[in-house]
């Protein structure tokens, strides 16, 4: 049965000669592997719409006991133009097409999860460019919700230390690293306010490095998820060279 199915690239995986595959994330049918003829002609060239995080839709001739699909044609309705020229957001739609490519590998659609992805991935887009670097955080942080897994945000003058094993914000003592502390506050700001607010967020190169290794520590306890990132180290070469 042909259909036009809406989706998300997570990855592109050469296969041979002919064909690409591509990891889709998408509306109706969750995480799917789909096979897509390489570039033939000039009126069939798919290369322009296949990098990290487009929203394409596929003509897709789908067989549902098949555990890979087969795209004849597909097209964007999303230009993306500044995620493509944009080095800063060229690498963090690249690291965070990783992450849920490690992610979301179940072939079941969840509406609301989509939705999220879709529209981070339209205000990354917009933003202006000296804004986008905290935007891997909001989509770490705010993807929690949506995986179930969304700490209490109990954070006060008595609970400071943000607690991983219990998702939750304790006590802490005259032991506890100044470091630590700051990280607690980073968690508690990125859990209760808007993306406009922590876009204009100012953190510290070394401190960004302590809070991402921090939600990695969260998500590999409470997911038993450790991500392998090709694109972390080009994601650190970034927060090297701003000027904070």
């Amino acid at each position: 049965m042909q259909q036009t199915i809406e989706g998300i690239i997570l990855k592109r995986l050469p296969y041979n000669d002919t064909f690409n595959i591509l990891y889709l994330y998408t509306l109706d049918y969750g995480f799917m592997p789909a096979m897509i003829k390489k570039k033939t002609n000039p009126k069939n060239n798919h290369a322009a719409f296949i990098f990290p995080l487009n929203i394409i839709n596929a003509n897709i001739k789908l067989k549902p006991q098949s555990e890979i699909q087969f795209i004849s044609n597909l097209h964007s309705d999303f230009l993306l133009l500044s995620i493509r020229d944009d080095f800063h957001k060229i690498s963090i739609v690249q690291f965070m097409s990783e992450v849920l490519y490690q992610l979301l590998k179940y072939p079941h659609s969840e509406y609301s999860l989509y939705s999220f992805i879709k529209e981070w991935i339209i205000e990354l887009e917009h933003i202006p460019s000296e804004q986008c670097n905290n935007y891997h955080f909001i989509a770490l942080i705010k993807l929690l919700n949506y995986l179930g897994i969304e700490p209490e945000n109990n954070f006060s003058t008595n609970n400071r230390l943000f607690d991983i094993p219990h998702a939750n914000f304790t006590t802490h003592n005259i032991y506890t690293h100044n470091n630590e502390l700051q990280i607690s506050e980073l968690w508690h700001i990125f859990l209760s306010h808007k993306n406009d607010e922590l876009a204009k967020l100012k953190i510290s190169r070394k401190l960004k490095q302590s809070f991402l290794n921090s939600i990695f520590s969260y998500y590999h306890y409470h997911l038993d998820t450790k991500f392998n990132l090709n694109s972390l180290e080009t994601l650190n070469a970034i927060y090297e060279n701003l000027p904070f």
